[in-house]
């Protein structure tokens, strides 16, 4: 009805704004945990009148993410924000498959996994892979990777040449490509910012492997 039309979109806008105040609590530094828990409320309302809006399950992706970012940082436990991303990123693909955006926050949750597992001195492997793959479904579905995807692509290749280091194997392989990828990226993205920060932090622990 034209009445669930309206609660809808206001349940749905809502879930979006609170997701914008995650990533500027979580740019500052801020514990995000009392907005996610209303970007989930404002979610769960609006997908009981629609449990196929897209720009819910989207805002859904988004919070947790950014709110496994803030655990990350903070070190606290990543495992529950990346179960609940990868969850709504499951439902996302189920319900629109075509969209390569959704593969690049796939890929970002296996860079956080990655992440945290060089931190505690474990072979990130794995994740790396997981990630690399998931790039690729969403370069299959945009003839291409854009400037984002091939970021993240640069910023794995560039956890892989310091878990390659660690390791003492040879890192000038995923080292070179990296930087490769992080030139790719800012020609593709060149006014993005996300895409410039991504590809400048792929490059400086690319730099860091150098040294």
């Amino acid at each position: 009805t034209e009445a669930d039309n309206d609660y809808l979109f206001g349940h749905s806008n809502s879930a979006t704004a609170y997701a914008y105040m995650i990533q500027h609590e979580v740019d500052h530094g801020i514990d995000p945990s009392v907005h996610y828990a209303d970007l989930t409320a404002a979610a769960q309302n609006a997908l009981r009148i629609n449990g196929q809006d897209l720009l819910t399950h989207g805002a859904l992706i988004q919070g947790s993410i950014l709110l496994a970012i803030y655990h990350l940082d903070s070190g606290r436990d990543l495992d529950g924000p990346i179960q609940a991303a990868r969850q709504h990123i499951e439902k996302f693909i189920q319900l629109q498959p075509g969209i390569p955006i959704v593969y690049n926050h796939l890929a970002i949750t296996h860079q956080l996994i990655a992440q945290r597992t060089l931190r505690q001195g474990d072979d990130p492997s794995a994740a790396i892979q997981s990630g690399l793959r998931a790039l690729v479904d969403g370069a299959r579905r945009s003839g291409g990777g854009d400037g984002v995807a091939v970021s993240l692509e640069a910023q794995l290749l560039a956890l892989q040449a310091q878990a390659q280091q660690g390791r003492n194997q040879s890192p000038q392989l995923s080292l070179d490509l990296a930087l490769v990828r992080s030139q790719q990226a800012v020609q593709r993205s060149p006014e993005d910012p996300e895409v410039l920060l991504a590809a400048a932090e792929a490059t400086w622990r690319a730099g860091a492997v150098r040294m």
